[in-house]
């Protein structure tokens, strides 16, 4: 269970404080002024602090949330730079202004920023009064908010970091300082912080806090594995792909889902104008996102073709976060996280020979077709290790094309479970890179599999010039 430590102050004393474990009876209100620190769950864009609120209801072990006031648009720079390459490019890029907290939390100060603890109640949102949380004007205001300035011999409680004058800007609402303590059921003394607070009329001790339990503590146990939930699979609308064009498409989740990974289907009338077909890039806008984006070229020079995109979306899940690398073929989650979802993004001058999810990391090769070496980006979404009940990567067998040949490969998770995301790596002989396109790549409507159409473009090659396989990410859904 949270645990606040709330200590009444006057006249510049800290007076006595009692731990108060966070409950109904308790409950915060959403405030104004003040931001929340604690461990980050996610970062997910809202429209609304009630919205931001919800999302923190709505997740298991979300402890608090702070949503940024101001925060209108934004932009997602891959690799630390944008380029005209931008997988975002023609549409408004996502701010994540809204961030879900676990754990431990405590009140800091937060220009802009509206923010509260669960349980939140709903009541009419308190603004921090000006001068409550104030800025020192000079340094010796600031060395007279120092607690090391008024007590040389201060030392602080267990599990308080020493923040100088942040601890009183960070804590002081109308007489109240309102700190985290890390060992519920620890008393924190009142010599133990020294505080500068407004000139206030003394307040009433709080009840002495109950002694705590001699008894060791014994660590929770660990969360138990969730189940995907809002599992959907959507279809983008259909995009002319008109003669040696390039062309994007997209496709957007339901509201409040986010996507992890992404399909596509490109086709043309003429038979032998298949060959001619190609893709750029599919890439799940991931955490905090709502859209995935694909880039279909079009190598024909009298043919035209269509197109759509595919988004693969759930329910945001705890820790989800992507992993983003450009010109690097690895987006790799961290050892003690496994890979849900991902995509690469290429230019029209690339050619996207591989994309799927290996072992902990989504790998991509990108060839470059007139050796331009353009930036190329890749993405992992990942989650914590054990947090998704029945996680598993499966591949399928390598399959061999003669000269000109089309096969459909297709995968199934076990039973019970469902395709979070699909990819396909591919291999050409004859030392040709682009040999091996794949012109689809569908989620199935049983929510269990994916598929690709691989072609080989090849004309006079040998029996299995070309090879291709699938990947995907399986696990268990509500």
């Amino acid at each position: 269970m949270p645990y606040l430590v709330r200590c009444c102050t006057a006249a510049g004393l800290a007076a006595l404080c009692s731990l108060q474990p966070i409950t109904s009876a308790n409950a915060d209100s959403d405030r104004i002024g003040l931001a929340l620190e604690g461990s980050i769950l996610a970062s997910v864009e809202t429209k609304s602090p009630a919205e931001c609120k919800a999302q923190c209801q709505g997740v298991v072990g979300c402890t608090g949330y702070n949503f940024i006031l101001d925060g209108i648009g934004g932009q997602i720079i891959l690799g630390g730079q944008s380029d005209e390459n931008s997988l975002l490019n023609g549409k408004r890029e996502p701010i994540a202004n809204c961030t879900l907290l676990s754990g431990q939390v405590r009140y800091v100060a937060g220009d802009g920023i509206q923010s509260c603890a669960m349980p939140c109640v709903d009541t009419e949102v308190t603004a921090v009064p000006q001068g409550a949380i104030g800025e020192p004007k000079g340094k010796g205001e600031l060395e007279s908010l120092d607690p090391a300035k008024q007590n040389p011999n201060l030392k602080l409680p267990n599990g308080v970091t020493d923040t100088g004058s942040e601890l009183e800007k960070s804590t002081i609402k109308d007489g109240e300082l309102t700190v985290q303590d890390s060992k519920p059921g620890r008393d924190i003394k009142t010599d133990d912080v020294a505080l500068a607070v407004p000139d206030t009329p003394p307040a009433p001790p709080a009840p002495e806090p109950t002694p705590a339990d001699p008894t060791p503590a014994v660590a929770a146990p660990a969360s138990s594995p969730v189940r995907i939930s809002g599992y959907e699979i959507i279809p983008g609308p259909d995009v002319t792909i008109p003669p040696l064009g390039v062309v994007d498409a997209v496709a957007e989740c339901t509201p409040g889902k986010v996507p992890i990974s992404g399909g596509y289907v490109m086709t043309a009338r003429d038979h032998g104008a298949r060959f001619g077909l190609e893709i750029k890039g599919v890439m799940p806008d991931g955490a905090g996102g709502s859209f995935v984006k694909t880039k279909f070229r079009n190598a024909n020079t009298l043919e035209t073709a269509t197109g759509h995109a595919i988004a693969v979306c759930i329910d945001p899940l705890a820790a989800m976060h992507n992993v983003d690398v450009r010109n690097t073929n690895d987006a790799r989650c961290a050892d003690d996280e496994v890979i849900i979802g991902g995509g690469t993004w290429a230019n029209f001058a690339q050619h996207l020979g591989s994309t799927g999810p290996i072992d902990r990391h989504w790998s991509a090769v990108v060839y470059d077709a007139f050796a331009a070496h353009d930036a190329y980006a890749v993405r992992a979404i990942c989650v914590q290790q054990g947090s998704v009940e029945g996680h598993e990567i499966r591949e399928s067998a390598w399959q061999g094309l003669s000269a000109r040949g089309i096969a459909t490969l297709a995968l199934r998770c076990t039973a019970g479970k469902v395709a979070l995301s699909g990819g396909f790596s591919g291999r050409s002989g004859n030392n040709s890179n682009n040999l091996h396109i794949f012109g689809t790549l569908v989620p199935g409507a049983d929510r269990a599999s994916w598929s690709a159409e691989l072609r080989n473009r090849d004309i006079f090659g040998a029996p299995d010039s070309v090879q291709g396989r699938i990947m995907i990410v399986c696990a268990t859904a509500q």
